[in-house]
């Protein structure tokens, strides 16, 4: 199970990405996450090198409160499977990979 929420957060991570214009590989970002589901939190936990190599993210921010997340951030809140999951994205200034 924890994998799957993994891969359902890199999927939602890598669309918000495609939707700013912004490509794995080259730009680097900060993710910000929150969610109602401890499965989520777990989840990203256990898999958080993976998730930060897989997006091309610098770090992954967990939020206490849905509404902590930046102005400059875009985003939304997904429903996966019943599980709420907040996903906002904000590209690091200068920051590029390689």
């Amino acid at each position: 199970m924890l994998e799957w929420i993994y891969r359902e957060v890199l999927r939602r991570v890598q669309q918000t990405r495609k939707e700013m214009g912004l490509t794995v590989g080259k730009e680097l970002v900060r993710v910000f996450l929150w969610s109602d589901s401890d499965l989520v939190l777990k989840a990203t936990e256990t898999y958080a090198e993976n998730l930060k190599r897989e997006s091309g993210a610098l770090e992954f921010v967990k939020l206490t409160a849905k509404d902590e997340a930046p102005a400059e951030a875009r985003g939304r809140i997904w429903d996966v499977d019943g599980m709420k999951l907040g996903i906002w994205v904000m590209k690091v200034e200068g920051g590029r990979m390689g």
